[in-house]
């Protein structure tokens, strides 16, 4: 079922001192635990696996705490919905934590920290609606950077209906997918637009929470598709068809600038990025493909195609040495590309090049 998240209109005048501070005690828990989380599984390798759990224990213990705290309050608020929201991310936040600590054995551990990530993205979809209401919220889902620029994010009234987070959209022409509307879109000049794509047994909706942070503060329009098996259609162009219908449903209600069109995605997704992008008539302008490896595929278009190439030193999946293979291959084909080669990443998703991955695509979203 589709649902369409926006800011809620939430008068807090209207709550007594105590409920305030009720409130901004839980929010705060619920802020640096979602942060130490994204901190470990960016982190996450399974050789150390144990140290990171030890990391991030004390936020499953400060956070149970503000809960046990906040339970009183909610009763006592009888069903109001702010009270109601911070309670269900907060139980969201722990089920993520209990998942990530419940992990014992290395080769188990890659399950139970993609199920662990699935909660920490429900726990930002249950907080996403409070942007407007509670200022720290607003801050966390924008980069550090802009944070203190609060006002210039605020929501646009007149433009309300179609701005906003939309998860699980799609029909059997397009599929699955969720996209992301800033709403600071007044409908006003051609807005950029970043195509994510998850890796193998995700979902739209896993990639589109680690990009809407940079998506927000850059201005830029979001979609996220999901494939229609388990992984991306390699032996046909159905899932790349989808894609395309997809992009053109968001520029017929949405000015897209189609000459700023970035395609990225992370392990399976990053493959299949380069796989769509570097087709003859791809519309994308330029590629970021992220700790994937190159398809056995036609590199006859690569050529000027723009592409940055990220992959860890320490990934598991797809050893290094493949991403040098793919590198020099699309170099041989004259693309442009950067290849950036991180030491400490692992197979997981390193959230803090997106900020530099839109700088290269775009040196004006800033």
């Amino acid at each position: 079922m589709s649902e369409h998240l926006k800011p809620w209109k939430i008068d807090l005048d209207r709550y007594p001192g105590e409920t305030l501070s009720s409130v901004a005690d839980i929010c705060g828990v619920i802020l640096s635990a979602l942060s130490g989380l994204e901190s470990a599984m960016r982190q996450f390798h399974p050789p150390i696996l144990p140290k990171i759990q030890q990391a991030i224990q004390p936020f499953e213990h400060r956070l149970k705490k503000a809960r046990l705290r906040f339970e009183p309050v909610v009763s006592a608020a009888g069903g109001d919905v702010l009270c109601d929201q911070l309670l269900k991310t907060a139980d969201a936040a722990l089920r993520c934590l209990d998942t990530f600590l419940d992990a014992d054995q290395p080769q188990t551990a890659i399950g139970q920290v993609m199920k662990a990530m699935r909660q920490h993205y429900r726990a930002q979809a249950c907080l996403y609606p409070l942007i407007d209401c509670l200022k720290p919220v607003g801050r966390y889902f924008l980069e550090l950077p802009v944070r203190e620029r609060l006002m210039d994010f605020a929501p646009a009234p007149q433009h309300e209906a179609t701005t906003g987070v939309f998860l699980d959209q799609g029909d059997e022409r397009m599929g699955d997918y969720c996209f992301y509307i800033p709403e600071t879109y007044d409908g006003t000049g051609d807005w950029p637009l970043v195509v994510a794509l998850h890796g193998g047994s995700g979902r739209g909706k896993d990639m589109l929470w680690l990009w809407l942070r940079e998506a927000r503060s850059r201005r830029c329009l979001l979609v996220a598709p999901s494939s229609a098996g388990r992984t991306w259609s390699f032996e046909d162009s159905s899932d790349a068809d989808r894609i395309l219908a997809i992009i053109e449903d968001l520029s017929g209600q949405w000015r897209v600038d189609r000459s700023r069109i970035l395609l990225t995605g992370f392990s399976d997704g990053a493959i299949y990025t380069l796989t769509c992008g570097l087709q003859q008539h791809a519309p994308y302008s330029a590629l970021a493909p992220i700790s994937g490896v190159l398809h056995p595929i036609d590199l006859a278009f690569a050529a000027r195609k723009r592409i940055y190439l990220v992959h860890g030193e320490l990934d598991w999946m797809f050893s290094i040495h493949h991403a040098h293979r793919s590198f020099a291959r699309l170099q041989q084909a004259d693309a442009e590309i950067e290849f950036h080669a991180i030491p400490d990443l692992s197979h997981t998703y390193p959230r803090e090049q997106n900020a530099s991955i839109l700088t290269w695509f775009d040196p004006a979203l800033k």
